[in-house]
């Protein structure tokens, strides 16, 4: 599998800068501010030889404010075990995060892909629901190609949105080239990794998506956000 590509920024940032508008009238003041300029030198040559805390600057821009800082250590036990093991080798495989609403699930996607932004691996964020409205026809020019191509792709909260038949080709198109690349996709889900999740998604896309190498995670709790 071919991980080290030096390819400069893509069209996915464009594409995602409505997205982050939106994100950023909802911001409060005393966060970090979604327009402060992001180092681009994070693709140049040398960036190896970063620190950790630059190279995570270069991911700021495409992930929420509330998820740029998680990291594994903020889960114990035999989900951090579980994260911590797909981290340091995906090796193409897949990463199924699933629970019940507010446990954590995106948090721990964003957590278990720092250790390859930190080796300046491209990855992106995106809601399924948003993911499904850029890729719409009248939506960026080539994005679906441009996220075919990205090192780690994670897809949140897939089978919240209403699927239609246009939604779920699209999303077999996608799931099945980088499967064939083994390009690993995270995905976070309230559904059960059984049969809801292949209803949903449809069978040959499933399959694609957890098949036998997939790392399942299961996480479990109290809704966080209600917990505040």
């Amino acid at each position: 599998m071919n991980t080290e590509r030096t390819r400069g920024p893509s069209g996915i940032r464009d594409a995602l800068e409505t997205v982050n508008r939106a994100r950023a009238a909802a911001e409060r003041a005393d966060r970090i501010d979604p327009a402060e300029p992001v180092r681009e030198a994070y693709r140049e040559p040398g960036w190896e030889d970063l620190p950790p805390e630059p190279r995570t600057e270069g991911w700021r821009a495409e992930l929420p404010s509330r998820l740029r800082w998680a990291q594994l250590e903020d889960f114990h036990g035999t989900v951090a075990d579980a994260l911590t093991a797909w981290s340091v080798n995906p090796d193409g495989r897949n990463l199924i995060l699933t629970g019940p609403v507010g446990v954590g699930k995106s948090h721990a996607a964003v957590a278990a892909c720092r250790r390859s932004a930190e080796v300046g691996l491209e990855v992106v964020f995106l809601p399924a629901v948003e993911l499904f409205e850029l890729l719409r026809p009248q939506g960026p020019p080539g994005l679906l190609w441009d996220l075919m191509d990205v090192d780690r792709l994670i897809i949140d909260d897939v089978g919240a949105e209403r699927p239609t038949d246009w939604s779920i080709d699209r999303l077999y198109a996608l799931v099945n080239r980088r499967w064939l690349e083994e390009r690993p996709t995270i995905i976070t889900t309230n559904l059960d990794p059984r049969e809801p999740l292949e209803t949903a998604v449809r069978a040959d896309t499933y399959s694609r998506l957890v098949g036998s190498e997939a790392v399942i995670v299961k996480l479990s709790g109290q809704d966080r956000r209600r917990a505040r």
